[in-house]
């Protein structure tokens, strides 16, 4: 159930204010594409501030009605998958109204390419460290059945893990 904001504005984002399937309370808009909008929000009753991927609602449209049975399907798969260099999946479901969501941890960082973007070509050693991190995350994934179709410099992210500053995290399985 997605409960409706109180902001009333007609251009505001109509999930900003909102707790969706009364667990996850949208708090800020971090991103947002032209699949949906990824969101801050706080996990209830834990308190956790997770990122929350919600969909469009029209994404599925006519020309695509499977989409919403492989979004649950890839979520449930993705959920299972353990790996460190892997974003973790806490939660994933449907609203009364249709809405697909996802929720993620939330991570503090940047693409890859950002990365690449504000500094260029990455030396070699960094770039083995990077292509490592993404050859295990994904050796788990593809140990699971799981293949990444969309797997690009956007969907790397890197973070400061420990004493580690290109830590990865691989996104949008």
């Amino acid at each position: 159930m997605v409960q409706p904001s109180s902001a009333g504005h007609p251009h505001a984002d109509p999930f900003l204010g909102t707790t969706i399937n009364d667990r996850f309370k949208v708090l800020s808009l971090i991103a947002k594409g032209g699949m949906g909008r990824v969101y801050r929000a706080e996990q209830a009753p834990l308190g956790r501030i997770v990122a929350l991927k919600v969909l469009h609602p029209n994404y599925s449209g006519e020309e695509d009605p499977e989409f919403s049975k492989r979004f649950t399907l890839e979520a449930s798969v993705v959920s299972r998958l353990k790996h460190p260099n892997t974003v973790t999946v806490y939660d994933y479901g449907e609203t009364a109204e249709g809405v697909l969501f996802m929720a993620m941890e939330l991570l503090e960082g940047k693409t890859l390419h950002r990365l690449i973007r504000e500094e260029g070509a990455l030396d070699p050693g960094r770039a083995t460290h990077i292509a490592l991190q993404v050859a295990r995350s994904l050796r788990e994934a593809h140990g699971q059945g799981v293949i990444h179709r969309d797997l690009k410099p956007a969907n790397i992210f890197l973070i400061h893990h420990d004493d580690d500053a290109d830590f990865v995290k691989v996104l949008d399985f």
